[in-house]
């Protein structure tokens, strides 16, 4: 649960504005029923009092939670809002005030925009080396958690069926299981264990999505004749046929999805890649080839809303992976389409 005492380092900074006169904030009732705003701050300026929503992220923000967090704060009716988490580095400072979205993080770097009277902006303080994010989960724990949010119901089933879903063995999803029961994710109850909080394991799992799975299933980027993301598809889906085994990821599952959106770029997961199947698409290894192969740990992985795309999961993360405005309003598409179970009651 948010306190009080953790909207303090925040507050403190933002009386530091120079049209700041004080700041105060509640913890907010409103967070479970519109996805995470967390408090009420009030801020006290020569013309007035100002009204914002604020948003507490406690985690790592990278550029994938960074984007989910600005399409739910972009969608959201609690307006205007405010982000408060530990660290902005400036990058990702840029990337949310051109997206409009105001922030505060504990070492005092902010952009607050006060619409027509007041704009603040603080920049280039850094973290303290102590405060650095670290690693705490590997790639299996992240495959666990992409079962349970694929599938909620299998918080309820045995720790076999869950491995064999993660793509992990019984060790790694039975610790995995401890972990999240531990820390209040996974909660029981007269029907069994159910998952709690899942907007929140959503947040957790992009950014490990992004720094950990991720990376561990990456087979390589490639380059092949084909001049363009529709061409390289086409091809593919010759060669491959109707094999089970593979599907699509990122804009080429986005645009089969909701059909706007593709990109320059392929993503394809598929459970067997070979060196003859490399060669029928005469594909070379480039660093910055436009097609990305990646190997699915698990069937659920494979199990997309459409024939050939991986799970939604997946697309909404991968499409978050690309700092581009198109992409992420097509990962908004596939979030509103296909993952609203994962949102917090209304």
């Amino acid at each position: 649960m948010l306190s009080a005492d953790e909207l303090e380092p925040y507050l403190d900074h933002l009386r530091s504005l120079p049209f700041v006169r004080a700041a105060n904030a509640e913890v907010s009732r409103i967070s479970q029923a519109d996805g995470g705003l967390d408090a009420v701050v009030r801020l006290k300026t020569p013309k007035g009092m100002r009204r914002l929503y604020a948003e507490i992220k406690r985690t790592h923000l990278s550029y994938e939670l960074a984007g989910h967090v600005v399409s739910q704060m972009r969608h959201s009716r609690w307006k205007p809002s405010i982000l408060m988490t530990p660290y902005v580095p400036p990058r990702l400072g840029q990337f949310l005030e051109e997206r409009g979205i105001n922030y505060v993080d504990r070492v005092g770097n902010c952009f607050l925009s006060l619409w027509p009277d007041f704009l603040a902006r603080v920049e280039g303080r850094r973290r303290p080396p102590r405060d650095l994010p670290r690693a705490t989960l590997r790639a299996p724990s992240y495959q666990v958690l992409f079962a349970l949010l694929a599938r909620p119901g299998l918080a309820n089933a045995s720790v076999r069926t869950l491995a064999e879903n993660a793509g992990v063995g019984k060790t790694a999803a039975a610790e995995m299981v401890r972990r999240l029961e531990s820390e209040g994710y996974l909660g029981r109850t007269t029907s069994g264990r159910q998952l709690l909080e899942r907007d929140r394991l959503l947040e957790r799992w992009l950014t490990g999505y992004a720094d950990v799975l991720r990376p561990s299933l990456v087979l390589g980027r490639f380059r092949t004749p084909e001049p363009n993301a529709a061409e390289v598809e086409a091809t593919l889906e010759n060669v491959l046929g109707d094999a089970k085994s593979w599907a699509w990821s990122g804009g080429a599952a986005a645009f089969r999805l909701t059909g706007h959106f593709r990109g320059e770029d392929s993503v394809l997961w598929i459970s067997e890649p070979t060196s003859e199947l490399l060669r029928r698409l005469k594909a070379l290894p480039a660093k910055d080839g436009p097609l990305t192969i990646l190997r699915p740990k698990g069937a659920l992985m494979l199990e997309g809303a459409k024939l050939h795309t991986a799970h939604p999961l997946l697309v909404y993360a991968e499409l978050l992976t690309r700092p581009s405005d198109r992409a992420a309003e097509a990962a908004e598409e596939v979030r509103v389409k296909y993952l609203k179970y994962l949102e917090p009651a209304k």
